[in-house]
């Protein structure tokens, strides 16, 4: 996406969370924050993907007839594995989204199943990628970073008991950077943590 593309995308999520607080209800609220273990990929690797540690924080509020949710996802490369010399090696990999959407819950307490779907911006990076050990797998790939429209869903259950008026959440996540029409990183986890 050129950057004005990515203004343009930008000042309409502006605008539509403008609208949104705007139409804001009393309805209650949800706020989370998550921890968790997942996938990380990007595209184009010998070695596309490896395990990753991932976190998210996020709000959700009524803007009646729909709620909206805000979400900041980051997510980075934890590949502890041994390699043989021949093998590619992935790199440091990570992931990072903020994205607009719409949150989908029992907005009388929001508790419960829930489902999240959103567009925003993303920031992703790679360093320290290799075909392999040996001069003859060929030359390092080069380090990358990008910015560009990003997209990410999740779905799970938040607990009606926890500590005090928290409850406990557990989601699969997935959220992505888009470039060229295509997912060119993204990240997949299983995430745990307190629900408001």
């Amino acid at each position: 996406m050129s950057r004005p593309g990515l203004l343009r995308t930008g000042a309409t999520f502006a605008g539509v969370f403008m609208v949104a607080l705007g139409s804001a209800s009393a309805a209650e609220p949800s706020a989370h924050l998550e921890v968790g273990y997942g996938v990380s990929t990007v595209r184009d690797l010998p070695s596309a993907s490896t395990s990753a540690l991932s976190a998210c924080a996020g709000i959700g509020f009524s803007a009646h007839p729909v709620r909206v949710a805000l979400e900041l996802a980051t997510t980075g490369s934890a590949d502890m594995n041994m390699r043989i010399p021949e093998s590619p090696t992935p790199g440091q990999r990570t992931l990072t989204t903020f994205l607009i959407g719409f949150e989908a819950v029992d907005g009388a307490h929001t508790r419960g199943p829930f489902a999240v779907a959103g567009v925003g911006i993303g920031h992703a990076t790679l360093t320290g990628a290799r075909p392999g050990m040996l001069p003859a797998a060929g030359p390092p790939i080069p380090d990358g970073s990008l910015t560009d429209l990003a997209i990410g869903a999740s779905l799970g259950w938040r607990s009606t008991g926890g500590p005090g008026p928290l409850g406990f959440q557990l989601a699969l996540r997935y959220h992505a950077v888009v470039h060229g029409g295509a997912v060119a990183a993204s990240a997949t986890a299983v995430t745990l943590g307190l629900a408001y």
